[in-house]
């Protein structure tokens, strides 16, 4: 077959040779599976979130849309719009759903009013009936690799699963996972966790690493950086307003996108919330939330100085933040913690942000604030009114008010001379009554000229 496609035409050979390396070298058959599609970018509390929501929206009369969607969970459109094809391949919603009109399917609604009851058993009965039917090649793999000599781990389902979603690695970082599809399959991989397919061992908090491959080959292991890198001052500053304020029950991704910082970088506060320990993964309060939420500024200090000291110990065992110099605790986190320079200068600058909240005093190198230098802008000729001057006055504005200033758009100018002249002959005086009147003449809509005179003829 080879040989008969390879003397009739090149293009039959190259198909033989793209099925054979497009081909999963774990899969038992000869073809080449279908692509899978992944809950994008959505951790499996915020997937089950999603489906919740749109279960308790069925019974309205108005079609249910990405935007609508999007609006009630506080979930960006184009991540709703990316988990649709994951929902109709395990039937969630049906295979006609459309981004004006998703429908759920009968198991998808009796999943999400489960959700929302809370109601355990059945749901793990519905998600486990539902990922079965709709996950059938990934199922298959794993019950194969349960009974093999080297049975199933962690890394082997995590690359299965991205071999079947066909997804690629970030360009220039061989084996290196982007990560939005990292925690979509994560998530998938929770979601057979939750149905009782597999047992909590795969869970990726029990598991964080992922496989990375240098160019030799050499296979390493990757740990999940634990210090926050993504923030700003004033979302520190609004997210401890709020917890005084609102005292909420639950401090997860939803109340922070809803009262701190918007739908794009609740993650990055949600992190910062659990690394302080103010909650715990699923948002509920945890150790150290009442010691931040105080009202007194002297105790909010002390605690969060404590804390920081706790949380950042690694740091603080060695150096001291009022006398360190920025790089080298880049240096320092780099090697501590095994990251990129990239990360340790966001870490570094999180820190900082904490520490001025604290009593901790930060070294001059650390404290370094972004100032933005105003430059002035020449005013251009455009901004200057250019009335025309009427020929008849043009004379009179240049012999006798020589350092008239500009008249400038939008400002009224009013100009008072008193003019005290000695008049000893008619000639004279008649000269004066005829400058006055000259300059009463210069008055229009934008400049008032009043002129008081004085005259006296001996």
């Amino acid at each position: 077959m080879f040989f008969n496609n390879l003397a009739y035409g090149k293009y039959g050979c190259i198909n033989v040779l793209y099925r054979k390396f497009d081909k999963d070298p774990m899969s038992t058959d000869g073809e080449v599976e279908e692509s899978l599609p992944l809950p994008y970018s959505l951790s499996h509390e915020k997937w089950q979130y999603l489906v919740k929501i749109l279960a308790q929206q069925r019974g309205t009369t108005t079609p249910i849309t990405y935007d609508k969607l999007s609006e009630l969970t506080a979930i960006p459109p184009t991540i709703v719009s990316g988990n649709m094809k994951f929902l109709r391949k395990i039937e969630i919603i049906t295979s006609d759903s459309t981004g004006s009109n998703i429908v759920l399917t009968e198991n998808g609604k009796n999943y999400g009013e489960s959700l929302a009851l809370k109601d355990a058993q059945k749901e793990k009965e519905i998600l486990s009936s539902l990922v079965r039917n709709g996950l059938k090649n990934l199922i298959e793999f794993c019950e194969a690799q349960k009974q093999s000599p080297s049975g199933l781990d962690f890394d082997k389902l995590f690359n299965k699963i991205k071999f079947l979603s066909k997804t690629k690695d970030v360009q220039g970082e061989p084996r290196e996972t982007d990560k939005n599809y990292r925690r979509a399959i994560e998530t998938v991989i929770e979601i057979l966790v939750h149905a009782n397919i597999l047992d909590e061992s795969f869970l990726p908090s029990n598991n964080k690493s992922e496989i990375t491959q240098k160019a030799e080959g050499v296979k390493t292991l990757r740990k999940s950086f634990e210090l926050p890198t993504n923030c700003q001052q004033d979302w520190l500053d609004k997210l401890f307003s709020k917890l005084r304020e609102l005292n909420p029950e639950l401090i997860d991704r939803k109340f922070i996108a809803l009262n701190v910082v918007g739908h794009h970088h609740e993650g990055s506060i949600f992190r910062i919330v659990r690394f302080l320990g103010i909650a715990d993964d699923e948002g509920k309060k945890a150790e150290n939330y009442e010691k931040l939420r105080t009202f007194g500024s002297d105790e909010f200090k002390t605690n969060l100085t404590e804390i920081l000291k706790e949380k950042y110990s690694k740091i603080f065992n060695v150096t001291d933040v009022a006398t360190v110099d920025r790089q080298k605790l880049i240096d320092f986190i780099i090697k501590e913690y095994n990251v990129g320079g990239k990360e340790a200068k966001k870490s570094v600058n999180v820190l900082v942000q904490l520490c001025r909240l604290s009593d901790l005093q930060l070294s001059e190198s650390l404290d370094i604030k972004k100032q933005t230098v105003i430059k002035e802008k020449p005013i251009t000729t455009s901004q200057v009114s250019k009335k025309p001057r009427s020929e008849k006055y043009g004379d009179v504005r240049k012999t006798i008010l020589p350092n008239l200033p500009p008249n400038i758009e939008g400002e009224k100018m009013e100009i008072r001379i008193n003019i005290n002249v000695d008049v000893k002959d008619e000639e004279s005086f008649s000269r004066v009554v005829k400058l006055v009147k000259d300059l009463k003449n210069l008055s229009d809509d934008e400049t008032r000229v009043d002129v008081s005179t004085s005259t006296t003829v001996n």
